[in-house]
């Protein structure tokens, strides 16, 4: 899988190989959504350009745009957007149509946190073990699931990480479950929560992919070509 290291390096390239279609004023539009949480994260702002620069070379123009995490699945899969950045590799089982680019990006890493430094997990079993309340959030999928086990009245779904972070600083929650690299900017962010917050331990790690409207059909297969080369390099 890519790490941040990699597609730093990755970027160091391709701004080379790309120099012949960086002015490319004909470039068309290509609407890619995830969450600002995301889009802020330092693995979000190494995707933003890694995708400019490979769609440039394709032909089109990367634009940007976050919107909370269940409203950008909803907008991908209608095709209100040209597709989401950034979803785990299961994303397309909820949403069969959209397009998956099957060379991945990198790991999604998903994690928990607390309040209290003296909790301790290392996998979705030693969260079962407990009977922590927990909370993560809304429109994720892949974690729901995940917790499909935890009593209703145990689980509390949040529209963003720092609603999480004050759920845990209130005790209404246990742990906060979300993926990494999203909480360590929200916690570089502020003071506050990286004095207050702690990790846990780390869950499971899973393959993250750019989906395409399927109406992008034909730029999928292109995209993880390109991606792959690069790795391969």
């Amino acid at each position: 899988m890519l790490t941040s290291n990699i597609i730093t390096a990755l970027l160091s390239i391709l701004p080379l190989q790309l120099a012949a279609s960086t002015n490319n004023t004909t470039a068309t539009p290509l609407i890619l959504v995830s969450s600002s949480n995301f889009k802020e994260s330092s693995k979000g702002q190494h995707l933003s350009s890694l995708y400019s620069d490979i769609l440039n070379r394709l032909g089109y123009q990367l634009v940007f745009k976050t919107y909370p995490l269940k409203r950008a699945n909803t907008l991908a899969n209608q095709g209100v957007v040209d597709g989401i950045i950034h979803r785990a590799s299961s994303f397309q089982e909820r949403y069969p149509e959209m397009v998956r680019v099957d060379e991945p990006h990198f790991e999604i890493v998903f994690s928990a946190y607390a309040s209290q430094p003296d909790i301790s997990v290392s996998d979705w079993q030693a969260l079962k073990s407990n009977s922590y309340s927990i909370g993560y959030r809304l429109g994720n999928k892949q974690v729901a699931a995940r917790l499909a086990w935890v009593d209703k009245n145990k689980l509390t779904a949040v529209h963003s990480i720092e609603q999480g972070f004050e759920l845990l600083l209130k005790n209404r929650i246990t742990v906060f479950i979300a993926g990494e690299n999203i909480i360590n900017a929200s916690l570089n962010g502020s003071v506050e929560y990286a004095h207050s917050i702690y990790k846990s331990g780390e869950l499971e790690r899973i393959p993250g992919h750019l989906f395409l409207h399927p109406k992008h059909r034909q730029l999928a297969p292109k995209i993880a070509n390109i991606l792959k080369a690069l790795k391969e390099q």
